[in-house]
């Protein structure tokens, strides 16, 4: 399921993530109350499912970790 959020083309207002009609409601009553004499614009912006990770995280780099020191401890015993 896709939140929309609207950012304000006058000033730095955005609404919160959520349904279209409601984010474009906000964004409607926001322009009448801060700028009442300009037709309503800016930009609509949309994100669908969950946000995507960068990188491998930290899960990941402790196993990795953890595998070169049980690596490094068997070639120790092997001496």
């Amino acid at each position: 399921m896709a939140s929309f959020r609207n950012r304000c083309g006058e000033c730095s207002y955005a609404t919160d993530w959520g349904a279209e009609s409601a984010s474009t409601d906000a964004m409607l009553e926001h322009y009448s109350r801060a700028h009442p004499d300009v037709f309503p614009g800016g930009v609509v912006e949309f994100r669908t499912g969950r946000a995507r990770r960068e990188g491998p995280g930290f899960l990941t780099i402790v196993g990795v970790v953890v595998l070169i020191c049980l690596f490094l401890a068997a070639l120790r015993d092997c001496r």
